[in-house]
């Protein structure tokens, strides 16, 4: 009996330590092999209107102001090689935005996206404020922690506002009067 109590003693912890790792790939593998990618709803996609154009909120109501300095704000989502984007520009720096998941409807949905420059995760809420003067808010929170909630005007409707484009040359006092003459 002391004879096998010591055969047993003297047996490797090997065995036991591979199946504690052969445990952890198993489950390493079920946990991210399994993940299987989000997709996107082209669909849903579909039905919103693809481009919007940022309003200004003016004492006689919203327009949109094309500033001289920067423009104006715009959202152009749009699709190519099988992937959804949402692209900002129209003021200094235009920003790209895969589209890696909807959830919603048309009318108020939840675009989880990521940054095509450096990956950043970025969430854009899109909620209708007014569907038939097509206006609806846009709201999401950059890496700086700043967040943007706007209303926005779908392309087909933007006629239906006024539009303010604002003089490249400005001047106060003095400076005024050298430019007149």
């Amino acid at each position: 009996m002391a004879k096998s109590a010591s055969v047993a003693a003297r047996r490797p912890l090997w065995p036991i330590k591979k199946m504690k790792i052969i445990v952890y790939i198993s489950t390493m593998i079920l946990v991210f092999g399994c993940h299987q990618q989000q997709s996107v709803d082209y669909d849903l996609l579909s039905e919103m209107n693809s481009d919007w154009t940022h309003l200004t909120e003016t004492d006689s109501g919203l327009v949109i102001f094309n500033s001289c300095d920067m423009g104006n704000l715009e959202y152009k989502i749009y699709s190519k090689n099988d992937t959804a984007y949402i692209l900002l520009h129209g003021t200094q720096e235009d920003q790209e935005f895969r589209i890696v998941n909807l959830a919603g409807t048309k009318k108020d949905l939840v675009i989880e996206t990521e940054n095509v420059l450096d990956n950043h995760q970025q969430s854009f809420k899109f909620k209708y404020v007014d569907e038939t003067k097509g206006i609806a808010n846009w709201i999401t929170t950059y890496p700086n922690d700043y967040t943007s909630d706007l209303k926005f005007v779908s392309a087909r409707k933007a006629s239906d506002f006024p539009t303010i484009n604002q003089p490249c040359v400005e001047c106060w006092g003095e400076e005024c009067d050298e430019i007149e003459n």
